[in-house]
């Protein structure tokens, strides 16, 4: 039984069965957190908000406690995205 506490192996250790952490390790983990005792939990955060108009920069910015904003800047222009759960 797997309990991926060996977090992601390198390519290396591929079909290396006579080592311990090949059976509690995994390929590959992407987006996911590993925990000490074993479980492994995916990670929250991020979801599809807009397509960027060309190449862009994203810049994180606070107002105040209460709100924050996105600003992406591309050529020409700004846009402004607020968290509106």
């Amino acid at each position: 039984m797997s309990s991926f506490n060996a977090g992601e192996l390198t390519p290396r250790l591929y079909g290396r069965t006579d080592i311990r952490k090949y059976y509690s390790g995994c390929r590959e983990l992407e987006n996911f957190f590993v925990h000490p005792l074993g479980p492994v939990e995916k990670r929250t955060g991020t979801y599809y908000i807009a397509t960027a108009a060309g190449e862009a920069r994203l810049i994180d910015f606070q107002h105040s406690t209460e709100q924050t904003y996105i600003l992406e800047f591309s050529e020409g222009s700004i846009r402004f995205f607020l968290d509106e759960e």
